[in-house]
């Protein structure tokens, strides 16, 4: 059988991104577009195909917010929205520059500047935050037994990258995740990850998948992430009777304490998703399910 991998990419390039802007809920700048429309094809190479074995099935995980949507919109995999994956929230400097930041508040810009792990934004987060919300989306990633593509955000990806690469905790806010690039995980047999980074070329774009990437695609098992699936109850995920998990390279240090069961402690579900079905799991009319996480109100920059 074919072993499954992650991957991390970032959203295209967005509104915001060319205005130098944080934050926000902008839509993909035509460079962004470019992006959406190579993604498929970079994937399809990426995974690993034989005609003896079937391939590992592929989902795509993105945020709520549409720059991530829209980049993965000419995915040809079922898909799933976590309020999880939302970039980390700038609060009271949402739509700011940090040249803005800089001049208006150099207090708070200089705060972050020195400790940008545990540095909150106010009204907003830290990211600290962001890897204590990220808990679910990493025990879920830890239980499933298909290949995923995150189609994330700076600060969650690398969080992410951070937890499965076993990255201080210090070095995650200063980690390299270029736009435009798969970072590509698969696990290893002493328990660490493989890495392999991945430029998805913009300037060779098609019209859309060639004959053999659309035959790739049929071969994938369709039906990833069942909206009918058997419910597991709501307390599957602390059910002690269930196989404990692999071990994951040293990451011991990298979960938050508190009442989120760790990934060590945890079991495989009857069902991939199957726990947070029952935990709230909504639809959004659009055949994309949608998991809830932490809501944080809005805030606009006045400065």
């Amino acid at each position: 059988t074919q072993k499954r991998k992650i991957w991390l990419t970032r959203h295209g390039e967005s509104i915001y991104n060319t205005q130098g802007l944080i934050g926000g809920d902008s839509s993909l700048s035509e460079k962004g577009w470019d992006f959406a429309r190579a993604l498929p094809e970079a994937l399809l190479h990426r995974i690993p195909m034989t005609p003896d074995a079937p391939a590992v099935p592929v989902s795509v995980w993105t945020s709520t917010l549409k720059r991530t949507i829209e980049s993965a919109s000419h995915l040809p995999f079922p898909k799933l929205r976590w309020k999880a994956l939302d970039e980390i929230h700038a609060g009271s400097y949402d739509g700011c520059t940090y040249a803005q930041i800089a001049n208006t508040s150099p207090e708070e810009y200089e705060a972050r500047q020195m400790d940008k792990l545990r540095y909150r934004y106010p009204a907003g987060e830290s990211y600290l935050d962001v890897i204590q919300r990220l808990e679910p989306v990493i025990i879920e990633l830890e239980r499933e037994k298909e290949s995923v593509c995150i189609v994330g955000h700076q600060a969650v990806l690398r969080a992410l990258y951070g937890y499965f690469a076993a990255v201080p905790l210090q070095d995650i806010p200063t980690l390299e995740v270029p736009l435009h690039h798969l970072i590509e995980l698969q696990p290893k047999a002493d328990g660490t990850m493989q890495v392999e980074r991945i430029p998805v070329q913009l300037d060779s774009l098609s019209s859309g998948l060639s004959l053999s990437q659309k035959n790739i695609a049929r071969r994938l098992d369709p039906v990833q992430l069942p909206f009918g699936a058997s419910h597991a109850s709501s307390d599957a995920l602390e059910s002690p009777g269930h196989d404990p998990l692999p071990p994951s390279g040293d990451r011991s240090d990298y979960l938050s304490p508190g009442p989120v069961t760790q990934p060590s402690q945890l079991g495989h579900s009857s069902g991939s998703f199957a726990a947070f079905e029952s935990k709230g799991v909504q639809h959004d009319g659009e055949g994309v399910r949608q998991v809830p996480g932490v809501s944080i109100s809005g805030a606009s920059c006045s400065h």
